[in-house]
């Protein structure tokens, strides 16, 4: 598209139709080539493979509804346990620090959490 510094979506359909991760993800999801059809075709099967088919994309949307739900959740709760704690921690001593929120796709983190880390984070 002009101006918008993306690729329209001619161009990058014909761009993924040579991506391997996309060919992979085609194949896997519908069992065809990504070039055996149209380019119109091969942009309605990738613009509706389900979320996180294609590894690399690191959008939110490489998360299912569920999972958002989920993280959601989790700081939900994490942060309740926070705030009971810290109200019902006595005068004089410190306070627990307040929880951090679970990362999602796309923040900008310099690397995916461990499962370690992810378990530091739930206490």
């Amino acid at each position: 598209m002009v101006g918008t510094g993306r690729p329209g979506k001619l161009t990058g359909t014909a761009a993924a139709a040579f991506n391997p991760e996309v060919e992979a993800a085609v194949l896997a999801h519908y069992g065809r080539e990504p070039l055996d059809g149209s380019l119109r075709r091969l942009y309605v099967m990738v613009s509706h493979l389900p979320p996180g088919a294609l590894p690399a994309s690191e959008t939110a949307v490489s998360w299912s509804v569920e999972a958002h739900l989920l993280a959601g959740v989790l700081d939900a709760v994490r942060y309740d346990t926070w705030a009971a704690v810290a109200m019902n921690t006595p005068k004089g001593k410190p306070r627990p620090k307040q929880p951090d929120p679970v990362p999602r796709p796309g923040d900008q983190a310099a690397e995916p959490p461990s499962w370690f880390d992810l378990a530091k984070m739930m206490g």
